[in-house]
């Protein structure tokens, strides 16, 4: 039994490693553009897209999520004052639920995209690069 949790330790390290090997955005980040060809500058380009565009539905999740955490918080403090025990009990059944989806939503977030808070610095070193490499050819 006990061998079993030591390897079950060890797939969830190396896919852990091969997940940051697997993040060119990552390894963009700390080699810079120059050790990658342009038709790559240009799908990160579009990997930033896509990133951003998938930041901001998980945003829009979690202030979605956490609105309904305030209404039912609302709604269940005022079932108790007015007496409706039931519907009370209800709503704070609720509270914990969501408050649990946007945990799962953050952890998801953190996870999914380590390199989120770097866009615009990853942004501005490809396009310049870009750039870069279009001048040098027409020079030629």
């Amino acid at each position: 039994m006990q061998l079993i949790k030591k390897t079950d330790h060890l797939d969830r390290y190396l896919l852990r490693i091969e997940e940051e090997v697997n993040d060119e955005l990552a390894l963009l980040l700390e080699f810079g553009p120059d050790y990658f060809e342009t038709h790559e500058l240009y799908s990160f380009l579009h990997q930033l897209d896509d990133q951003t565009e998938k930041v901001f539905f998980l945003r829009r999740m979690l202030v979605s999520t956490g609105f309904i955490v305030v209404i039912c918080l609302s709604t269940a403090i005022y079932s108790f004052m007015t007496d409706h025990l039931f519907f009370g009990y209800v709503f704070l059944f609720f509270i914990p639920l969501f408050a649990g989806l946007s945990a799962m939503i953050l952890y998801r977030f953190q996870r999914r995209f380590t390199t989120y808070r770097f866009t615009d610095h990853l942004r501005t070193l490809i396009e310049t690069e870009i750039e870069i490499r279009s001048k040098d050819i027409s020079i030629f």
